[in-house]
């Protein structure tokens, strides 16, 4: 008897779990989607505002070199010792 409510229990979870996501994961997607559109267009409109320039203008962009001085090591030169 422990059993059969063990199993009838297990298949009415899996039922409702597919019945409750029929409902919800429809309005979850939509929230998701609408989010990664919202972002995307944030994304653009940042994008589009920073390079509106005048025709034949040109920009460079380049990375700032670093404040570290690189040292130049000495060849040192290694003998033999019998």
């Amino acid at each position: 008897m422990g059993l059969l409510k063990t199993i009838l229990g297990i298949v009415l979870f899996y039922y409702a779990f597919k019945f409750i996501a029929r409902i919800f994961f429809p309005y979850l997607l939509k929230i998701f989607v609408s989010k990664a559109q919202q972002n995307m267009r944030d994304k653009f409109s940042q994008q589009q505002s920073g390079q509106q320039q005048e025709e034949g203008e040109v920009r460079i962009k380049s990375k700032q070199q670093s404040k570290i001085h690189q040292v130049e090591a000495e060849d040192v030169d290694f003998e033999d010792v019998e």
